[in-house]
This record gives structure tokens, C-alpha cells and sequence, in this order.
């Protein structure tokens, strides 16, 4: 039988995701490679160098955060809403239920064998969370106009260009909460590792006055990455909701 991991990311010391069949709790400490900076991120790094030194990776691996999962109706009944994000209309399956819901979603999962999800990974190379479209010219476009760092920006684009990232420069900003096939992941760490260690030797946000950027620099630079490497990789992935608990 195919074997299915969902890391669920949180950084907080309470209230974690309750492990199960197909769930793994990730939490971090601040000294954790590669850095508190990437804050999720590094629940991919985590999971791709544990695979790759030390155990056989699952048939298929998935990332959620704590906030944010994703959620199909065909896996369990849920009546989410809009999540209002501005503008209006950028993000229309990003939902939001209850904090209540959430939670009792959370608990269904925690027993469940994710057979649903590995039947609907037969037809698809990843099961992909809903997009929010941004403005400014495209995701490049979008980080240099918010991270408030002239240096980043110019690091961004200087080495999306390098590796040939820059012509799927799109207007939509795809999150790495996603459910795909282990070699699928493989591909995309090893594909964009190299970008990783460019921006983190050139982007730290040192002449920004973005104080949320400062703290988490990396996050935002891999959160511009990945949706350039996804849509160069010309792989066939689904969109799912983005689901999270008010």
C-alpha cells in the first residue's frame, strides 16, 4: 500500500496537530537548519534531508501549516466561506471556517488513511493550494515592491534570470502547501536549492523597513521562488482549497 505523509508545520509551544496514520507533526527549534528565518519552509528542508541521510522516504509527502491546510469536500463535509483577502476577489478559494470546525477537521485527520487523496494523486503530479493573484507586474514585481529591500529585489531578480525562473513570472502566488509524489518533491528541492543558497548568501533585508520581512527574510524569497519553479516544472498539478480556522 502506498505510504503518505502530511507534515503539518507549527511553531507554537501548544494546541499542535495531533499525529496520526498520515500526519507529522514538525515543530522546530530556532537553531534548526536552514535558519528560523524560513519559518515553513523548513518543514520541507527537514523532511528532505531526513529521507535523504537517514530513513525511505514515503510514496508521497504533503505540507501543511498550522493556520493553513488544504481541504477537498470529497475528504470530509465542511461548509468554509470566503476568507476576505484584499483585494477582493484575489484569493476566491482561500476559505475559512469556524475555529471549532478547524479543529474537529484537524481530529478527522489524525485517524485517517488519506485514501481519497492517494486515489486523486493517480491522476495529477501534485494536489496544488488555490492561488491568490497580486498585482505590480508579477510575483517578482510583487516581492520587491513589499520586502522594502532594494538589495533583495535586485537578488531576486538577478537570480531568477540566472537559473531561468524569471520567464514564468506570473501573477499568481502558489503556496508550498501542497500533497505531491516523493520524487516530484525530490525534484523540486534539488531544482531549487541552488537559488536557496544564492538569495541566503545575498538577501537580508538589512535596508528594509519592512519589520516583518526582517524577520522572516527567507520566508518571503522562497515564497516567490517556489511558484516560479512550479510553474517551470510543466507539471500537471490541481487546484485544492486553502482552508483555515477563524
Amino acid at each position: 500500500m502506498a505510504r503518505l505523509e502530511i507534515w503539518v508545520h507549527d511553531h507554537r509551544d501548544h494546541d499542535h496537530q495531533t499525529p496520526g496514520p498520515i500526519i507529522r507533526t514538525c515543530t522546530n527549534l530556532p537553531t534548526d537548519p536552514p535558519g528560523e528565518d524560513y519559518a515553513g519552509w523548513r518543514a520541507h528542508y527537514t523532511a528532505w534531508y531526513k529521507y535523504h541521510n537517514w530513513a525511505d522516504p514515503p510514496d508521497m509527502i504533503g505540507f501543511f501549516a498550522y493556520r493553513y491546510y488544504l481541504w477537498d469536500p470529497s475528504w470530509f463535509p465542511l461548509s468554509p466561506h470566503g476568507d476576505n483577502i484584499p483585494p477582493p476577489g484575489a484569493a476566491p478559494n482561500w476559505l475559512k471556517v469556524s475555529r471549532n470546525d478547524f479543529n474537529t477537521y484537524r481530529t478527522f485527520l489524525s485517524t485517517w488513511d488519506g485514501a481519497t487523496i492517494k486515489e486523486q494523486l493517480t491522476h495529477c503530479d501534485i494536489l496544488q493550494s488555490a492561488p491568490i493573484t497580486v498585482g505590480h507586474g508579477g510575483i517578482i514585481q510583487d516581492f520587491v515592491k513589499h520586502c522594502g529591500s532594494q538589495n533583495d529585489g535586485r537578488a531576486l531578480e538577478e537570480v531568477t534570470q540566472k537559473y531561468g525562473f524569471d520567464k514564468f513570472n506570473g501573477d499568481k502566488i502558489y503556496h508550498w502547501i501542497f500533497i505531491t509524489h516523493w520524487p516530484v518533491f525530490d525534484r523540486m528541492m534539488r531544482e531549487m536549492e541552488p537559488l536557496r543558497l544564492e538569495l541566503h548568501d545575498r538577501c537580508k533585508g538589512l535596508d528594509s523597513g519592512n519589520g516583518a520581512y526582517k524577520a522572516r527574510v527567507m520566508d518571503y524569497v522562497m515564497e516567490r521562488v517556489y511558484p516560479l519553479w512550479l510553474l517551470k516544472s510543466g507539471l500537471d498539478f490541481k487546484e485544492v482549497v486553502q482552508l483555515r480556522g477563524d
